[in-house]
């Protein structure tokens, strides 16, 4: 039963095993991954949330600019208007106002968005692209967000337990932290290069995501839960 909730909650990315990458790039996303466990670990839960707006905006910017290439331009438009309109820094509004959804999806806009994406683009290129990371993170905000309150509903482990499955990962699938880690990475590294090394980019995101997984955020999970619900 447990194992069938935690299908349901968070979106399939890829398999949990340690990239293949370059060194240089791996240890680009190491390093990268220690610098975010170590700016999240002496913070409370705002700055994870600004964090996480941002990466949703900047995964919502790579979903319409590929409707765009596949023809959808009205489409695109109208969603990137409304996500700025009506989601823009939500996450950080809502923390501010200690006022985060339940154990459901935190945006129906998001939900929405994103099975148009899947039933246009496929499930192929929606994981290619981590555009799968929207549904993901659509799921498991609610949990990370609420340590102390979200709904255990049939979970019979701890809440301590389903709380770190969903902020760093489970057995199968990564939790919001390691997925918000490889946007922190992947972004700015498009951004600030060009050519060959922009290919090391994913891999350098890929090796930095699963090292959070791993190793990082297992450990900030339980720091930060133990310090909010004490």
């Amino acid at each position: 039963m447990y194992k069938l909730l935690i299908l349901l909650i968070c979106a399939p990315l890829f398999a949990m095993t340690e990239p293949d990458v370059v060194p240089s790039a791996k240890s680009h996303g190491n390093s990268k991954a220690r610098e975010l466990r170590m700016e999240l670990d002496r913070q409370d839960l705002l700055p994870l949330a600004r964090r996480t707006d941002w990466a949703l905006a900047n995964i919502v910017s790579r979903a319409t600019e590929e409707l765009r290439r596949q023809g959808f331009r009205e489409m695109a438009d109208r969603y990137d208007a409304e996500y700025f309109f009506q989601f823009s820094s939500y996450l950080s509004r809502a923390v501010e106002s200690r006022d985060i959804g339940d154990h459901k999806p935190l945006i129906e806009w998001l939900a929405d968005f994103y099975n148009k994406l899947e039933a246009i683009l496929g499930v192929s290129v929606c994981k290619s692209l981590h555009l799968s990371d929207i549904k993901t993170l659509n799921y498991c905000i609610p949990v990370v967000f609420k340590p102390c309150t979200f709904l255990m509903d049939q979970v019979t482990i701890t809440r301590k337990d389903e709380y770190r499955n969903h902020f760093s990962g489970g057995a199968i699938y990564y939790g919001l932290v390691p997925v918000l880690t490889y946007w922190v990475i992947d972004i700015p590294c498009m951004v600030g290069t060009s050519g060959i090394a922009a290919f090391l980019c994913g891999p350098a995101a890929n090796a930095g995501e699963y090292a959070m997984y791993k190793w990082l955020a297992p450990k900030l999970s339980d720091n930060l839960f133990d310090r909010v619900c004490k």
